[in-house]
């Protein structure tokens, strides 16, 4: 254990978070789950000059699967220069915080930053350098998400991840491509009222009384990448929750 979690502090730097709304989102659920995933993944930045911040949103099926990317960019201008270049590739560009407009040319846009930051947001088709695929099991069969709501039983939702994203590296003199080492975090909440017995495969339950609130973890890919020996190591490519209940509801998975 000592070694797996030598091997998590090197890599805990990127976090992948994918939604998998099954009903209306619940606001209050949502935000309880982003603030823990915001107490487990952060990135110190304090002691790094970084002139553009950005946010990737991932709005996907029950399933897992994306149905939009939005890419929400921060450039900030600590010189107070009149204009900002930024290369992109982004569709539908807007400004979501002042009126200033930009200009196009060669995949990059110049702002009118007249001095300030600049906040814009865009869509992207490109390949996520790691997908989900989020499968749901009753009494041990698996069941389509639209057929998961009001049943009861016992309930294992599956997330299984892929890495798409390597790069190549020397080891021993040889080249060598690897995947790029992301700490994925999946969370969701679980009423009280209607399940119990919560449990996740590697990760966290944390009950406050009137809901389970759960955090699984998975590395996928770094297990092969770094040829590890499974019966000394344990690295999770893939986060299992498990339940019972009475009437299963899911507003959404983080």
């Amino acid at each position: 254990m000592k070694k797996l979690k030598n091997i998590l502090a090197l890599v805990l730097a990127v976090a992948l978070l994918l939604t998998g709304g099954m009903a209306a989102s619940a606001q209050e659920e949502e935000q309880s789950l982003e603030d823990m995933l915001k107490s487990i993944v952060t990135v110190d930045d304090s002691d790094r000059t970084i002139d553009k911040a950005e946010t990737v949103y991932v709005i996907a099926a029950p399933d897992g699967t994306a149905d939009q990317v939005i890419v929400s960019e921060w450039l900030k201008n600590p010189e107070n220069a009149e204009t900002i270049s930024d290369a992109t590739q982004l569709q539908d560009i807007e400004n979501t915080n002042g009126y200033e407009t930009y200009a196009i040319g060669d995949e990059q846009l110049t702002w009118a930053a007249n001095g300030g930051d600049i906040h814009y947001q865009g869509t992207t088709d490109s390949e996520l350098p790691v997908t989900v695929k989020i499968t749901y099991y009753l009494d041990g069969t698996e069941t389509a998400p639209e057929n998961m709501a009001g049943q009861s039983g016992h309930v294992t939702i599956r997330f299984d991840y892929t890495n798409r994203t390597k790069t190549a590296v020397m080891i021993n003199g040889e080249q060598a491509d690897i995947s790029v080492a992301f700490l994925l975090v999946s969370g969701l909440t679980l009423s009280n009222d209607a399940f119990s017995n919560v449990t996740v495969s590697s990760g966290t339950v944390y009950n406050d009384g009137s809901r389970s609130i759960v955090m699984g973890y998975a590395l996928p890919g770094l297990a092969q990448s770094l040829a590890l020996d499974e019966s000394e190591y344990t690295i999770p490519d893939y986060v299992e929750i498990e339940a019972d209940t009475t009437d299963f509801a899911l507003s959404a998975t983080l």
